[in-house]
């Protein structure tokens, strides 16, 4: 009898183990405005920002940091989107290309929090847009892992 006891103590410990990991896997869904976007890659060993698609008054929302990726941005353009001739520019002078998100969860908050995205993400959401999204829960880089609305 206590043999049965003490499994059936550790069949609930385990459950209770694995339904927390997969929690934390599937990730939780949040909804915010879109504060930045911006695009980070590595080159010699050093993280450079490469990208910074902001809010501006009388100024380009978007700042190109990386004077050869200029030409792909007209100093009037709002949205910051990468095609694949870009992404592949960018991959060819950059390792580990990283798009971000930075999102406004809690209007009251005073920061923001950045995501990484994928290309088709980052392409898809511009400033000031409202999203619903399901993100990781990790601690230093969070990831959105898909978007379920944008208005």
């Amino acid at each position: 009898m206590e043999r049965k006891y003490v499994l059936g103590i550790s069949m609930l410990l385990l459950a209770g183990v694995v339904l927390l990991f997969v929690s934390a896997l599937a990730g939780s869904i949040s909804e915010g405005v879109v504060e930045y976007k911006g695009i980070s890659g590595t080159k010699g060993g050093s993280v450079h920002s490469i990208l910074l698609n902001r809010p501006i008054d009388d100024e380009p929302w978007i700042l190109v940091k990386d004077r050869s990726f200029e030409q792909f941005f007209t100093e009037d353009a709002t949205n910051a989107v990468i095609n694949e001739s870009v992404e592949h520019a960018l991959q060819m002078d950059y390792v580990d290309v990283t798009y971000i998100v930075a999102i406004r969860n809690d209007p009251e908050a005073a920061g923001v929090q950045p995501y990484t995205v994928d290309r088709n993400t980052f392409n898809g959401l511009a400033i000031g847009n409202t999203v619903s999204y399901l993100h990781t829960n990790e601690k230093g880089a969070p990831a959105v892992i898909r978007v379920l609305s944008v208005s």
